[in-house]
């Protein structure tokens, strides 16, 4: 599917620019007929069932939870036989792109992630794991919130994976060393991403940092991480013992 130009239409709203894309899917700046803009994540229409049952898992996910720090669906349809998603246009930076000038204080670093977590907390309350929390995932609005964003990897009890047998889903750094043992994730798995997260936030790198990915993945199984203080001095011995227990 090639992506929507300025001016065309989907479903009822008006495209103004490509924000961004991904393998299976595009998000979109759009207005609606009343001039108020949006965020529109379209799937492309080629993909198969299992990609369709994903996207409309998100959907499902997004309209179970209601916290100001998790990103809100507003709409959800089909164009072209491409379904979509509407949510708010979140114009603010993410934690990944506001680590690009170097690590926050341990104080801000601490801060974002206690909000982020009360998000996260009202996913499990949702009876969801999110799977796929890190930097990326986590905007920073205007007032100085946090918005957990991207459920699409999002997982209920009820859930099937969608996934091949044997396939990671999700991004490998941030994924706690039971869901790559064997894909299962709880609560707690998310609780370790937000750890990692913070970690890295406040020392510019990450826990389990190596130079290869297969070493980061050993490195992660194994549990082989410097104590946060050895690598951020500024960071309290509290702080550490913190990050320490949720890893």
């Amino acid at each position: 599917m090639t992506t929507a130009p300025a001016g065309t239409s989907i479903g009822p709203y008006q495209v103004a620019r490509a924000i961004g894309a991904g393998g299976w899917s595009t998000v979109y700046e759009v207005s609606d007929v009343a001039g108020q803009r949006w965020a529109l994540k379209r799937l492309r229409d080629d993909l198969g069932a299992d990609a369709i049952a994903r996207f409309h898992r998100e959907v499902a996910s997004l309209g179970r939870v209601d916290h100001p720090g998790v990103v809100r669906l507003i709409d959800a349809g089909v164009d072209g036989g491409a379904p979509y998603l509407v949510t708010p246009l979140l114009t603010g930076p993410t934690v990944r792109s506001a680590l690009a000038a170097g690590p926050l204080p341990p104080e801000v670093a601490l801060a974002l992630v206690i909000a982020a977590a009360h998000a996260v907390g009202a996913i499990h309350a949702a009876g969801l794991v999110h799977r796929d929390l890190k930097p990326d995932n986590l905007v920073l609005t205007a007032a100085g919130a946090v918005v957990v964003i991207d459920l699409g990897l999002a997982l209920g009890p009820e859930h099937s994976r969608h996934t091949a047998e044997d396939t990671l889903t999700g991004s490998v750094p941030y994924m706690a060393p039971e869901q790559i043992e064997d894909g299962t994730p709880s609560p707690a798995s998310d609780v370790w991403a937000l750890a990692v997260v913070l970690f890295e936030a406040v020392a510019g790198r990450r826990p389990f940092q190596r130079r290869r990915g297969s070493e980061e993945v050993a490195a992660i199984l194994a549990g082989r991480a410097p104590g946060l203080v050895e690598v951020a001095p500024a960071a309290s011995d509290e702080l550490a013992a913190l990050v320490a227990r949720a890893l």
